[in-house]
């Protein structure tokens, strides 16, 4: 999950791999049993630790402002975007990529289960976890924040970032191949086309001119009342 690992006074900090130079996110724990901490964390390290420890602080920031459910996110978001826009990439590289994305969702999953907050936004930008896979188009990782079960779906999938929402920033997608699915999937899950920014932009001013953007407009146009009235037409036909 992490491309390093260091103990030191009572903190684990968790460097995670991102585009430009390793940068660290921090889970402070307090155990009895400080032993050899691994160069590099796995969902099976992470899984002991997470298990083991007295003490753990998952809303630890970084000195980005990061949580390290924010890191693991990014360095998602990072892995997969060499892997699917990275023309020159190895077929080694890719097969690593692949392993990796895999384990960085696992050390996802057991953050989440540990009780990492999703809601949590960071502190430069005020990005949820939502915002920062809909940014970079995860549409996969996007899916399981959504289908976890908040209680607060509406305030979830409606906050704010810079007065922009997860939807707006959907909107403003550009050459990205689930750009549709993702606004499906997000106004599927109650979120609401007509919120405005600070520009007094909804996020379909934001959606790109042309053809090639009419049908994502089509989409926020009809908001989730389309969506559900499309299901049923296609199920009774």
């Amino acid at each position: 999950m992490y491309h390093s690992l260091l103990w030191t006074g009572g903190t684990i900090l968790l460097g995670c791999e991102r585009v430009g130079p390793s940068q660290c996110c921090p889970v402070k724990l307090r155990s009895p049993n400080q032993s050899v901490i691994p160069d590099r964390l796995e969902p099976r390290h992470l899984e002991v630790i997470l298990s083991t420890a007295t003490t753990i602080g998952l809303e630890i920031l970084d000195f980005e402002g990061h949580t390290p459910l924010h890191c693991a996110v990014l360095t998602h978001n990072s892995m997969r975007r060499e892997l699917n826009h990275d023309l020159t990439i190895s077929p080694e590289r890719q097969k690593e990529l692949e392993r990796r994305i895999v384990e960085v969702m696992a050390c996802i999953k057991l953050l989440v289960q540990a009780g990492a907050n999703v809601t949590s936004q960071d502190i430069k930008s005020s990005k949820s976890v939502l915002h920062l896979t809909v940014q970079e188009g995860n549409y996969l990782l996007l899916k399981f924040f959504l289908e976890l079960n908040t209680g607060k779906d509406e305030d979830f999938i409606n906050m704010k970032a810079h007065s922009n929402t997860a939807l707006h920033m959907a909107a403003a997608l550009r050459n990205e191949i689930y750009q549709e699915e993702i606004i499906k999937l997000l106004l599927h899950h109650t979120a609401d086309p007509s919120i405005r920014n600070l520009e007094n932009e909804q996020p379909i001013h934001l959606v790109q001119p042309g053809e090639e953007g009419e049908r994502v407009r089509q989409l926020l146009r009809k908001g989730r009342t389309g969506l559900v009235h499309n299901h049923r037409s296609s199920s009774s036909s």
